[in-house]
């Protein structure tokens, strides 16, 4: 009688069991507190303040939602590069921090194209009669460039 030889291959799964006993990192995307606290230009407003007036709305200005209509238009995509993502990072291909620093640059410039794109409604003609521009969120360029993205532990 041969005796059979059996081999066992890991595939990840150690790597996986120690992984989920680290603290999750998570990755912070849109006005953040820092910049969200910052004076904005008009009426003494704040970048938080303008980027809450525009998801939502005013009782005299309409909704622009620039978070989370982005969020809905890109869910299967964030859901396909999770998956890829997580894979990469059991097999130690890239650390968790970097796959993180890399979805949160590109999600923080497919946000600033969407802005770009425009956002509807239009603006009105007493908000046209003081922007430089006629693209809704923009005007200084302040909103846009307060878009950031940061990892936490």
């Amino acid at each position: 009688m041969t005796a059979n030889k059996v081999r066992v291959v890991d595939n990840g799964a150690k790597r996986a069991m120690q992984l989920s006993q680290q603290p999750r990192m998570k990755l912070l995307l849109g006005i953040l507190p820092e910049e969200a606290r910052k004076k904005h230009g008009f009426d003494d407003a704040t970048i938080g303040q303008v980027a809450i007036w525009n998801e939502y709305g005013t009782p005299t200005t309409p909704a622009r939602s620039w978070l989370g209509d982005f969020v809905d238009e890109n869910e299967d995509l964030f859901a396909k590069q999770l998956g890829a993502d997580t894979l990469r990072v059991i097999f130690a291909k890239e650390d968790e921090r970097t796959v993180l620093s890399k979805r949160g640059s590109e999600y923080r410039h497919k946000m600033i194209g969407r802005i770009k794109r425009r956002i509807d409604p239009a603006n009105a003609p007493s908000t046209l009669a003081r922007k430089r521009g006629n693209v809704p969120l923009i005007d200084l360029g302040i909103f846009l460039d307060a878009l950031r993205w940061q990892v936490k532990a």
